[in-house]
């Protein structure tokens, strides 16, 4: 007895039963394997909201060193980077500054003419 034999046996009616029977028999591996994958999926989602609460930890850490280094360099006297200098210290270097970039342009001014006066 083959399967096509069994197949031609086999009326509409009969196709709905060997349905549900298959159904049936299928039915406890889905519910299985659904649980398993959400099991896994809720894990993951576990796992990251972790992570994510390990790197907010991180991230307050270091705004914590950040804090304390700044106030050592304060304390010592040492620039740092949200360091403003006071009003006469912004004045004096632009005035430097002006007089510098003054100076660069004159020396750069004499050079051009020497190597033009070099060529005549």
């Amino acid at each position: 007895m083959g399967i096509e034999d069994v197949l031609s046996n086999v009326t509409s009616a009969d196709a709905g039963g060997v349905v549900d029977t298959l159904f049936t028999s299928v039915q406890p591996v889905l519910v299985k394997l659904s649980v398993f994958i959400g099991g896994v999926g809720l894990l993951y989602l576990i796992l990251i909201l972790i992570r994510v609460y390990y790197e907010r930890e991180k991230v307050h850490l270091l705004k914590d060193i950040r804090y304390n280094q700044i106030q050592l360099n304060k304390h010592y006297g040492v620039h740092y980077t949200s360091h403003k200098p006071n009003f006469f210290l912004r004045t004096g270097k632009k005035i430097k500054s002006l007089f510098v970039s003054s100076r660069i342009k004159s020396d750069f001014k004499k050079k051009i003419k020497y190597k033009s006066s070099k060529r005549k």
